[in-house]
């Protein structure tokens, strides 16, 4: 057995004396009447406790507009009311006239109205709009916009984390902006993420040991030469070099030694496989499988489909998986057939974007860090039904535990390194604000998540942080995809359609090889 030595650093540790706390509640069988009347939008100027008609005035208009079954795609069950260029899928800027934003604060109900059988809501807009809703959904929002009873408690004193600059004090992570294709493609590139396959997918665990480590500071690597012939195998080897445990000699566990044992043999029948029985590492399983191919038709049978990357219109920057509770670490892309016209691959740094705000727009990367949102992704041909939430950015809370803010403090203080950012406009549901909101602070939760969310879309349009790669047969893309966001150009294809092939990588799986990488002087959450 392998020993390592590992170094500890104590914290510093501070101490916040017991507050003692006391909150007020609602009656189990009451809805909070709090918020109604407070509404500048709503109608009523009375809110009845028992009648179930009163029940939808409990929740906001942007919220109950926001979710208007015309603003969803009936097939992907994917957002269509964000506003993006149909070519290059920049953000629009101005959506003062955009129908159903979730964000717009001058929604107004006119009238609403419960059928005799009480199971579905018609309500009439000021605008002349008309929404359907079914009793049982507005019931199952009631349920998460209530306060819940909260018991008195004192807390004990809490141990409060010290901010970190980054997640690792041996080895930094380095944002990226203002990066182009020829930077990549030149032999003198002034930061080394690109690598042949051959140097990746190799037995020699210093060559790998690189690449990682520039994964690691940049969130990005282009690796070229991949095979595209091989059913995926050489992409699933990838992400075995990349991922998982550091010891890549066993053929039965490790992709990476079973390709390389095997990818000699492909005409004997012998092909490598994409999946071990008794593996440890490799392609993460998801709905689409555990390799997938952008290519419908080339998809195993009972793999998802439902997601626009199947289409073949602008895709906005994004980050995958933001339905799921944890998304995966790793997204890999191997180009097989470029798209005749257009189809550019677009990047950025997650982690630029959001240090740009920390220092430039301190209050919105406060939003942002603050604000949980909601993610969904449902399959109606093969029966999937993911959500997941979190904030954009995830920052380390340094007053996590805490019953208050320590004395003299402000939410700059407050975010430590940045973990992870979780954007997919897309798939992101309606806002709904927490049930502990005071009744007339609606509108400015609502006003304070649109101007932190324009910043964020602004910053997104800018240039400077979008790389722009027209990716060629056998080249290949390994995000962070909890730190960088990707997206496409538009395209049509006459002679072959555009295919990727590609797999995830678990963030569980990722965390553990740069941990091991740096001795475990680092920290993901």
């Amino acid at each position: 057995m392998m020993h390592r030595s590992w170094k500890y650093f104590p914290q510093r540790l501070s101490f916040v004396r017991p507050i003692s706390l006391s909150e007020r509640w609602h009656d189990n069988n009451k809805l909070m009447r709090c918020f109604t009347n407070t509404y500048k939008n709503t109608v009523r100027d009375e809110f009845h406790d028992n009648t179930k008609e009163s029940d939808i005035y409990c929740l906001p208009p942007q919220f109950l507009r926001s979710n208007d079954l015309e603003c969803f795609d009936p097939q992907t069950h994917q957002r269509i009311d964000v506003a993006f260029d149909s070519k290059d899928g920049k953000p629009l800027q101005h959506q003062a006239n955009a129908k159903n934003s979730d964000i717009d604060t001058e929604t107004k109900l006119k009238k609403v109205t419960l059928n005799d059988c009480g199971d579905e809501y018609e309500v009439e807009w000021e605008d002349g709009h008309r929404s359907i809703f079914s009793s049982k959904y507005i019931e199952t929002q009631l349920q998460r916009f209530q306060k819940p009873k909260q018991l008195h408690h004192h807390l004990k004193n809490y141990i409060v984390p010290t901010p970190l600059n980054d997640v690792s004090r041996v080895l930094p992570r380095l944002p990226w902006s203002n990066l182009k294709e020829s930077d990549i493609r030149s032999s003198s590139q002034l930061h080394k993420i690109r690598f042949p396959f051959s140097d990746v997918v190799t037995c020699d665990s210093d060559e790998i040991e690189r690449a990682v480590q520039s994964l690691y500071q940049y969130g990005i690597l282009f690796v070229t030469s991949t095979p595209i012939d091989d059913d995926g195998a050489g992409v699933a080897a990838l992400a075995s070099a990349l991922s998982g445990p550091a010891d890549k000699t066993s053929p039965e566990t490790t992709l990476l030694a079973h390709y390389l044992e095997n990818k000699g043999n492909e005409g004997k029948g012998q092909n490598p496989s994409t999946i071990l029985k008794n593996g440890t590492d490799g392609p993460q399983r998801t709905l689409f499988g555990n390799v997938w191919f952008t290519n419908a038709s080339s998809m195993a049978d009972g793999a998802s489909v439902a997601d626009s990357a199947y289409g073949n219109e602008a895709l906005p920057l994004h980050t995958d998986f933001t339905y799921t509770e944890c998304p995966p670490g790793l997204q890999i892309f191997t180009m097989v057939s470029a798209a005749d016209v257009g189809g550019e691959s677009i990047f950025a740094d997650g982690l630029a974007v959001a240090e740009y705000m920390r220092s430039n727009h301190k209050k919105e990367f406060d939003t942002l860090c603050r604000i949980h949102r909601r993610y969904r992704s449902i399959d109606d041909e093969t029966g999937w039904y993911l959500e997941g939430n979190g904030p954009i950015i995830e920052a380390v809370d340094t007053w996590r535990g805490l019953a208050a803010p320590p004395k003299d403090s402000d939410s700059e203080s407050r975010w430590g390194a940045v973990v992870r950012i979780r954007h997919n406009d897309l798939d992101r549901l309606p806002d709904l604000p927490s049930p502990h909101i005071e009744k007339g602070d609606i509108e400015s939760f609502y006003n304070e998540l649109k101007e932190a969310h324009d910043i964020w879309d602004n910053l997104l349009a800018r240039d400077e942080f979008r790389l722009v790669v027209k990716l060629q047969p056998g080249d290949t893309v390994v995000v962070a995809n909890q730190r960088c966001l990707h997206g496409r150009f538009s395209f049509r294809s006459s002679c072959s359609p555009r295919s990727v092939i590609g797999c995830y990588v678990s963030q569980e799986d990722l965390e553990s090889r740069f941990r091991w990488m740096m001795n475990g002087n680092c920290t993901f959450k």
